[in-house]
């Protein structure tokens, strides 16, 4: 059995624990969303600060977890990449401050569903009126295009109809829209559901590159992606390690995205230490994706004179998809 084989089933069982950690997070800071109302959101409630604070809590404490399992996959790895020699000397990194979780989740969370509130209004700022006085033209609804919407608007509007049926029409619009609110709003859960499960995650990513700088035997670190990751993240394997030489710089001009290890939120990639430049230690997919950018290079530069761009590597991953 060769040493990458036996890597990437250590990697697979660390990734199916952090994949899990990641959802639980993610899953659990959203449904303590939904259950906040538009109220709720748009005046910050005490409501809001409960949630923001176990939300936060939730995340740190699995981060935790997440921590103690890092370190027992570094041990792991030690003994396949470095037999019979001293474990690599794990650095579990530091936490982030409370309070820059916390604005990452009210960010993503809080701000972006009142954003979305407004939008909403903004859209069809009529929709949102008292029901208009008997004989007025009737109120516009949404798009307008719905027959079930007009025929709403007929009965409220029509001083034929009977009060009660003009009240029950006007009931269910306004139920009806009460429910686009808070739909919007939920989406704005999800958001900060899966920021919450980066900052967990992170420590996983951030214990990677500090262990890589206080070992001198660990010589850098290579991104180890799901089965189908992003062609964004696909475009970062593809360089294949990054090495004590180049791999301690905050960014990298060449690709967008936050931070050392450059991960967006739903991302799933970890980061391995790796102690040689051979390929042995390369997942299959990182030595896969490394030799897609190579041809793409090679035939960019045969059509147009030029190195591919990342619009060129997305083009071409979704069409290989």
């Amino acid at each position: 059995m060769s040493l990458r084989t036996d890597l990437e089933r250590l990697d697979a069982t660390y990734r199916a624990g952090l994949t899990r950690r990641q959802l639980g997070v993610s899953l659990a800071v959203d449904a303590l969303f939904k259950k906040l109302t538009i109220a709720d959101i748009l005046a910050g409630t005490p409501a809001v600060d409960d949630w923001l604070d176990k939300s936060t809590t939730i995340a740190m404490a699995v981060r935790g977890k997440i921590a103690d399992e890092t370190a027992t996959y570094f041990t792991d790895l030690s003994r396949l990449t470095l037999p019979g020699a001293r474990p690599i000397a794990t650095v579990i990194a530091e936490p982030p401050p409370l309070e820059q979780v916390r604005t990452s989740l009210w960010v993503t969370g809080v701000v972006s569903a009142r954003k979305r509130i407004d939008a909403t209004y903004a859209a069809a700022p009529e929709a949102f009126q008292p029901m208009a006085p008997a004989g007025a033209p009737p109120l516009a609804f949404g798009s307008g295009n719905s027959l079930l919407e007009q025929a709403f608007l007929r009965r409220a509007a029509d001083p034929e109809t009977p009060q009660p049926m003009r009240e029950r029409a006007q009931q269910l619009m306004d139920q009806g829209r009460q429910v686009a609110l808070q739909e919007e709003a939920a989406k704005s859960g999800e958001m900060a559901g899966a920021a919450a499960a980066r900052h967990a995650v992170n420590v996983s990513r951030d214990s990677a590159i500090e262990t890589a700088k206080a070992d001198r035997r660990v010589i850098g670190w290579v991104r180890v992606t799901s089965g189908r990751p992003c062609f964004f993240c696909a475009a970062l394997a593809s360089r294949g390690p990054a090495y004590d030489d180049d791999s301690f710089d905050e960014s990298d001009p060449r690709f967008e995205g936050p931070g050392r290890h450059k991960v967006h939120d739903h991302c799933s990639c970890s980061l391995r230490p790796v102690t040689s430049r051979s390929h042995e230690e390369w997942p299959a997919l990182t030595q896969e994706f490394e030799d897609r950018w190579k041809a793409l290079k090679e035939e960019t530069n045969r059509l147009h004179g030029r190195n591919p761009t990342m619009l060129d590597w997305r083009q071409d991953f979704a069409a290989r998809q």
